[in-house]
C-alpha cells in the first residue's frame, strides 16, 4: 500500500512540475538592463491578473487566447500586446519612464498629477538611478538632480542650496511628514544626514515657492523623499537583497540588508544599513594654483574618552583628519489591504550616527595655534513613525484621501572644549514633533480636478547646556609641544578621562525654560483644463503660526529677555497657466507667493562662531516671497529625450539676515557692542527683518539619444541676487555650475563618463554676516592694515566614471572611479575639501 502511495505522489509531482514547466509563461525584463522585473502586473480587460516572481516570470494559464493583455510596473510604461496561445514563452521589455509630460509627479499638490497639469519645475530622482550611483549618505543623494548643489562644513554634512536658498528655507518632506522643525537653523545644516538612500524609492525636487501644499520655509523649494513600499501578492512572494560598497579616498565601508515580503492583504518591508566613514583624502592636484589651500598641518586628537593637551603634525597633509564618523539606519515599513478601497500603512524610521567632529571648527586658528581641542556634534538621531490611511470613495467631493499622523523625536548636541582648557562644554536639544495632514481630492468632471486639505502640528522644543572640567589620569607622561611636532609628529598624545567635576550652567543654545511652535493650515487646489491645449492651476493656503520662548534667569545672557511670544497669520497663493501649443510641446507660467515664519533657531539661538555670538531677538517678523516663474518644454518621439528652459524672478520681502545688535542689560564690557562669552570678548549680532532682497536665474537641462543606446545628458544653472546698498550681497548664491554626461545602456551593463564644473565667485561677492564662509577660500596676502584678503572660490572642474555591470541573474557589480584626475576642490561656502581620486565598488545581490 505504502508502495503505490508513493508512486501516487510522485505522479502527482511530476504532473505539477510538468505543468509548470508546459505551461505558458511570460518574462518581464527591463529594456535597458535587460534584467527581471519583479510584481509586474499582466491585466486583460476582465481585471484577472498575473503578478511576476523575483525572475521576472508569471503563469499565462488564467487568461485566453488571443486577449489583449497589458503589462504595468511603476517607473515604466505600460506594454500592451495580443496573447497567442501557441509562443510557449513571451518576452516582454518594459521601457523605464523618463522626463514625459504624461509621467505623473506626487508632491506638488500633495496629490498625483501629470506633468501636462503641473507649471512647477520638479526634478524626479528615480529608483534606478539611486542604486546606478549609489550615493552615500541622504545628503549625496540629492546631488544627482540637476539645480542642486551641497555645502559641506564636516564629513558628516550636505545642505542642499536651491535657487540660492538654502537650510530652513528649503523644506524637506519624507513620505508627507514635515522634515523641518521648530530648531531647523538658517545657518547650514546637516539634516538630509537621517535619510538612508537603500530605503528610497524616488525623489521629487520642487523649486522655486511652494507654500500652498506644505506651509511654511518652503521659499526655494521642496524636497519630498518617497520610501519603499512592500508590495502586495496574491501568490506570496519574498525577496531578500544585500548591498555593499566600499571606497578607497575615506576607507568607507557601507553594508545594507533589506528584506521585503508580499501576501494577498500585507506585506513588510524592512532595512538596516551600517555605515563606517573614515577620514577624507583630499584631490592632490592643484590646478587653482594655491599650493597650502586646504592642506591640514596640525589637529586634534581628543576625543570624549581621551585628553590629549597638544595639538598633533599631520603626516600627510591631503588626510583630513577627524571627518570620519559611522552611522547607523533602520527603516520598517508594514501595508496592509483592508478591501478594495482602503489601505493602512506603518512607518517606522530610525536614524543615528557616532560623534561627528564639526571639521572646519577644529581647524580655526587663534594666534597661530589651534583654538579647540574638542568641537563635535553628538549623535544625531531622528526617529519618526507616522500611520497612514488610504482610502478611495465615490463621493460627489471626494474621490480618495490620505490621512497622517506622525511623531517625531529628534536629538542633537554639541560639545566643545578649547586648547588649554579643561572646561568642556555641552549644549543638548530635543524636539517632540506631532503632526496630522489630511489630503483630499476629487474630480467634477473630465475638466475640473480640486484637491484640498489640512495640516496640524506642535514642536516642543527641550533645550539645556552645561559645563564641567574633565579629569585625566596624572600617570601618563605628557611630552612637551617641541617633543610632540618634531620629533614624533603622529604620536599618541591621548590621556584617559577619568571623571568630571565642576558642573556649572550655562547659556543654552535655545530657551532654557520652555518653547514651542504650533502651526494650523488648510488649503486648496484647483485645476482647470479649458481644452487639451490650456490649463489653469489656482491655489490658496491659509496659514496659523504661534511661536512661544521663554529663557531661565540661570546664564541667561540678556537680563532683559524673559519670554517672547508671536503670532503669524499668512496667506499664501499660487497662480499657473500651463499652454501646450503642440502634443510635445510645454509653456509654463507661474506667479506665486511663499513665506516662512521664524521658528526658535531664528528667535532665540545663542551661537558663538568666529568671535561673533548670535544672541536672540524676539521682535522678528515673517518672511515673504514673490515668484515669477517661466518654463518651456520640448519633448521628442522618444519619450526619454527632452530639452527643459526656465527663467525665475523673487522678491524677498522682510528678508531675515545677521546684523550688529547691542545687549543694553550686559556691562561685562564697556562697549555695547561687545560682551564676555566663555572669558572670551565677542560682538553681538540678531537676526533682524532686513527689508527686500531679490534673486533671478535660469535652468537648462537635457537629454539626447546620439546613437542607438548612447545618451547625452546636460544641465547648467545660473543664480544672481542683487546686491542691498546697506547690506550687501545675498548669502547662498551659488556662482554658475553644471555638467554633462555621456551615458551608454545595453542588456549587460551600463557605464557613463560624467564632468561637473562650478564657476569662480569672487570675494565681493560674499555674503558680510560671514554665511558663505570666505575665511574658507584661499589667503591671498595681508593689506596694509594687517587685515586677511582671501581669493573667493576658484573654479573647477572634476571628471567622474561609473558602470554598472549585471554578472549574473540576481547580482549587479558597480564600478566607479570619481575625479579622476585628482582634483582638490571646495565646493562654494564649505569648510571641508571635496575628495580626491577615489575609487569605488559595490555589489548588490538579491534572492
Amino acid at each position: 500500500m505504502r508502495f503505490w502511495s508513493n508512486r501516487l505522489w510522485f505522479s502527482v509531482g511530476i504532473f505539477l512540475f510538468g505543468m509548470w514547466t508546459y505551461s505558458q509563461k511570460i518574462i518581464v525584463k527591463d529594456q535597458q538592463t535587460g534584467q527581471p522585473l519583479e510584481t509586474a502586473v499582466i491585466l486583460d480587460s476582465e481585471n484577472n491578473a498575473a503578478i511576476t516572481d523575483i525572475e521576472g516570470q508569471a503563469l499565462l494559464s488564467d487568461f485566453d487566447s488571443d486577449q489583449s493583455l497589458t503589462v504595468s510596473l511603476l517607473g515604466y510604461e505600460d506594454y500592451s500586446f495580443v496573447l497567442d496561445k501557441s509562443q510557449q514563452l513571451i518576452e516582454i521589455f518594459l521601457e523605464p519612464e523618463n522626463l514625459d509630460l504624461d509621467e505623473v509627479v506626487l508632491s506638488v499638490a500633495r496629490s498625483t498629477a501629470s506633468r501636462s497639469q503641473i507649471a512647477e519645475k520638479v526634478s524626479v530622482i528615480s529608483k534606478r538611478e539611486i542604486e546606478f550611483n549609489q550615493p552615500s549618505t541622504g545628503a549625496d543623494l540629492l546631488k544627482l538632480s540637476p539645480g542642486v548643489r551641497l555645502q559641506k562644513s564636516q564629513g558628516g554634512g550636505g545642505s542642499p542650496i536651491l535657487r540660492g536658498l538654502e537650510a530652513n528655507r528649503i523644506l524637506m518632506v519624507i513620505d508627507g511628514v514635515r522634515m523641518n522643525n521648530a530648531i531647523y537653523r538658517s545657518g547650514h545644516h546637516q539634516y538630509s544626514l537621517s535619510v538612508d538612500p537603500n530605503t528610497i524609492e524616488r525623489v521629487e525636487v520642487t523649486f522655486g515657492s511652494s507654500s500652498v501644499g506644505y506651509g511654511s520655509d518652503g521659499l526655494g523649494g521642496v524636497i519630498h523623499y518617497y520610501t519603499k513600499t512592500p508590495r502586495l501578492n496574491p501568490n506570496g512572494y519574498s525577496n531578500i537583497s544585500l548591498n555593499s560598497s566600499i571606497s578607497s579616498t575615506d576607507n568607507q565601508l557601507i553594508n545594507n540588508i533589506s528584506v521585503e515580503l508580499g501576501f494577498k492583504k500585507w506585506g513588510s518591508f524592512t532595512s538596516f544599513t551600517y555605515s563606517d566613514f573614515g577620514d577624507i583624502r583630499m584631490g592632490k592636484v592643484r590646478k587653482h594654483g594655491y599650493d597650502d589651500w586646504g592642506l591640514v598641518r596640525y589637529y586634534s586628537r581628543n576625543t570624549r574618552e581621551n585628553y590629549s593637551p597638544y595639538p598633533t603634525r599631520n603626516i600627510d597633509p591631503l588626510v583630513q583628519k577627524n571627518s570620519g564618523y559611522q552611522q547607523a539606519d533602520f527603516f520598517q515599513k508594514f501595508i496592509y489591504q483592508i478591501d478594495s478601497k482602503d489601505q493602512l500603512l506603518l512607518n517606522l524610521q530610525f536614524s543615528t550616527t557616532s560623534d561627528v567632529p564639526r571639521f572646519d571648527r577644529l581647524l580655526e586658528n587663534t594666534e597661530d595655534k589651534l583654538r579647540f581641542a574638542e568641537w563635535f556634534y553628538g549623535p544625531q538621531k531622528r526617529f519618526l513613525i507616522s500611520g497612514q490611511y488610504k482610502f478611495f470613495s465615490e463621493h460627489k467631493f471626494l474621490n480618495k484621501g490620505l490621512i497622517t499622523f506622525a511623531y517625531q523625536n529628534i536629538k542633537e548636541s554639541r560639545i566643545n572644549r578649547g586648547f588649554n582648557s579643561l572646561t568642556r562644554s555641552h549644549q543638548n536639544e530635543a524636539v517632540d514633533v506631532f503632526s496630522l495632514n489630511a489630503d483630499f481630492d476629487f474630480k467634477l468632471n473630465d475638466i475640473h480636478k480640486i484637491s484640498y486639505g489640512v495640516e496640524a502640528t506642535h514642536n516642543l522644543v527641550d533645550s539645556n547646556a552645561y559645563s564641567q572640567e574633565i579629569v585625566y589620569s596624572k600617570e601618563t607622561e605628557i611630552l612637551p609641544p617641541e617633543v610632540g611636532f618634531s620629533i614624533l609628529p603622529n604620536s599618541t598624545q591621548s590621556i584617559p578621562i577619568i571623571d568630571f567635576v565642576n558642573t556649572m550652567p550655562i547659556p543654552s543654545r535655545y530657551p532654557s525654560d520652555r518653547s514651542y511652535v504650533t502651526t494650523l493650515a488648510a488649503y486648496g487646489n484647483w485645476v482647470w483644463d479649458f481644452n487639451p491645449k490650456l490649463s489653469l492651476n489656482l491655489g490658496l493656503r491659509m496659514n496659523y503660526v504661534e511661536v512661544f520662548a521663554q529663557w531661565n534667569e540661570v546664564a541667561n545672557i540678556d537680563a532683559l529677555l524673559n519670554n517672547s511670544h508671536v503670532i503669524n497669520r499668512v496667506t499664501s497663493e499660487t497662480v499657473s497657466l500651463i499652454y501646450r501649443p503642440k502634443n510635445l510641446t510645454q509653456w509654463n507660467f507661474i506667479v506665486s507667493s511663499g513665506f516662512r515664519s521664524p521658528n526658535i533657531d531664528d528667535l532665540g539661538k545663542i551661537r558663538e562662531s568666529g568671535g561673533v555670538l548670535l544672541v536672540p531677538n524676539d521682535f522678528l517678523k515673517a518672511e515673504y516671497a514673490y515668484s515669477l516663474d517661466i518654463g518651456y518644454n520640448r519633448r521628442f518621439n522618444r519619450p526619454s529625450n527632452y530639452i527643459s528652459l526656465r527663467a525665475y524672478g523673487t522678491l524677498l520681502s522682510r528678508h531675515i539676515g545677521r546684523e550688529d545688535y547691542q545687549i543694553i542689560s550686559d556691562i561685562s564690557t564697556p562697549d555695547n557692542a561687545t560682551i564676555i562669552y566663555n572669558d572670551h570678548v565677542v560682538e553681538t549680532e540678531a537676526n533682524k527683518n532686513l527689508g527686500r532682497r531679490y534673486i533671478y536665474g535660469a535652468t537648462y537641462d537635457s537629454r539626447i539619444s546620439l546613437v542607438k543606446n548612447l545618451d547625452l545628458i546636460s544641465s547648467l544653472t545660473i543664480t544672481q541676487g542683487v546686491k542691498h546698498k546697506e547690506y550687501g550681497p545675498l548669502p547662498s548664491i551659488l556662482p554658475l555650475f553644471g555638467g554633462a554626461e555621456l551615458r551608454y545602456n545595453n542588456k549587460r551593463f551600463q557605464m557613463l563618463l560624467e564632468m561637473e564644473f562650478n564657476d569662480s565667485k569672487y570675494p565681493e561677492d560674499y555674503s558680510a554676516g560671514g554665511e558663505d564662509g570666505l575665511e574658507e577660500t584661499p589667503l591671498v596676502a595681508l593689506d596694509s592694515s594687517g587685515n586677511t584678503e582671501y581669493a573667493g572660490t576658484p573654479s573647477s572642474a572634476v571628471y567622474h566614471f561609473k558602470s554598472e555591470i549585471y554578472l549574473l541573474k540576481n547580482a549587479t557589480i558597480r564600478l566607479s572611479v570619481e575625479n579622476i584626475l585628482d582634483i582638490h576642490y571646495k565646493p562654494f561656502a564649505s569648510g571641508i575639501s571635496s575628495p580626491g581620486r577615489n575609487f569605488r565598488i559595490g555589489v548588490q545581490y538579491r534572492f
